[in-house]
């Protein structure tokens, strides 16, 4: 808690800041509307998280405006104001891991055909591996049948040996 004196003689110093009284607030305001405007159809985003944070910095926004509308009104109130740090790395922290979601996606939909070629090896390997290798070792026990008599070899010094 801090006195907000000298921030309403300020205010009331600067001809632009005399209508808005919380240029910051409204700054902040104007950011968190482009932030839901983008994040409408999030896939990447908690939106039930978002949502929650977002109302209770609209919630702590309204209310820091009112407390300094009303020290605008009575310079000699001392005024406290609700902290926005938190919410405010809150936020960032869901932002944040929803950009490193859509990095993620780009940098796999940007290597697509490697990806794709990974897949089909993977299918591929897995049907020699398991589908198939049954039914290969059957076709060739059928199809080269092993020698019912014995196979001569000739050895180095000529004579001749059974298999």
């Amino acid at each position: 808690m801090f006195p907000l004196s000298n921030l309403a003689t300020r205010l009331h110093r600067s001809p632009p800041h005399c209508k808005s009284c919380c240029w910051s607030n409204r700054r902040i305001l104007r950011r968190r509307d482009r932030v839901s405007r983008h994040y409408r159809n999030p896939r990447f985003l908690d939106l039930d998280k978002f949502s929650a944070e977002k109302s209770v910095l609209d919630a702590r926004l309204a209310l820091n405006l009112q407390r300094i509308t009303g020290k605008v009104k009575e310079p000699s109130k001392i005024v406290s104001l609700e902290p926005l740090g938190e919410v405010l790395q809150v936020l960032g922290e869901l932002i944040t891991a929803a950009n490193e979601k859509i990095r993620d996606h780009n940098a796999m939909v940007a290597n697509l055909t490697a990806e794709r070629n990974k897949l089909s090896e993977d299918v591929w390997s897995f049907f020699a591996h398991s589908e198939i290798a049954e039914t290969h070792k059957s076709y060739c026990s059928e199809k080269s049948p092993r020698p019912t008599q014995p196979i001569e070899t000739q050895g180095t010094d000529g004579s001749l040996n059974a298999l």
